[in-house]
């Protein structure tokens, strides 16, 4: 069995596609939805023609995963609203809700959720849920996205996920998520 620390530094190396990667910023629609950081500019881009899930040839991020990542909550609000495909994933296969729990982003979580997305399901790939991707994060905004799954859609505290059935407990580096866990019934006895 991987060691927890190994398994989260090796994912990690793997989801740095979330972050990583250049668009092409062609002068079409296209290039511009897929380089809008703001709803004017998403707006714009849209009257201009532009595909609403058209996908960066490098990454493969549509608009509504790139804005995800970045926690533009306005522009996935918007997006959604428009009728943005969020079951379209990026060059791994991740979509929005693998997005949102890899950054910590409890606001497009609910976002999400609200307009009726699955947040909840593991993906194909690897076998982890969003649950667990914040699970991974060191900032107080994945912990606040683990209180948003556990105490507003009752994620199960123990879920185990991945390759190795690892519980969030034995997978995060975060001393504030894992005192959030134990309140909510996780624990190290299965360690």
């Amino acid at each position: 069995m991987m060691s927890p620390v190994k398994l989260v530094a090796i994912l990690l190396a793997g989801l740095c596609s979330f972050t990583v990667g250049v668009r092409r910023h062609e002068d079409s629609p296209d290039g511009h939805l897929l380089a809008a950081d703001t709803v004017e500019r998403v707006k714009e881009a849209l009257a201009e023609g532009a595909n609403i899930n058209v996908q960066d040839e490098v990454n493969g991020q549509t608009a509504v995963m790139r804005a995800t990542l970045h926690g533009w909550t306005s522009i996935v609000a918007y997006l959604l609203d428009q009728g943005a495909d969020v079951s379209i994933g990026e060059k791994d296969g991740y979509t929005p809700p693998h997005g949102a729990g890899f950054q910590g982003r409890a606001k497009i979580m609910s976002i999400l959720r609200d307009h009726n997305v699955d947040v909840v399901s593991p993906a194909e790939k690897d076998g982890f849920t969003p649950f667990h991707r914040a699970c991974w994060g060191r900032e107080t905004r994945h912990t606040e996205t683990i209180r948003y799954l556990l105490e507003d859609l009752g994620v199960d505290a123990n879920l185990k996920g991945g390759p190795d059935q690892q519980t969030c407990f034995q997978m995060t580096p975060n001393a504030k998520t894992r005192a959030l866990l134990v309140q909510h019934g996780a624990g190290n006895a299965e360690l």
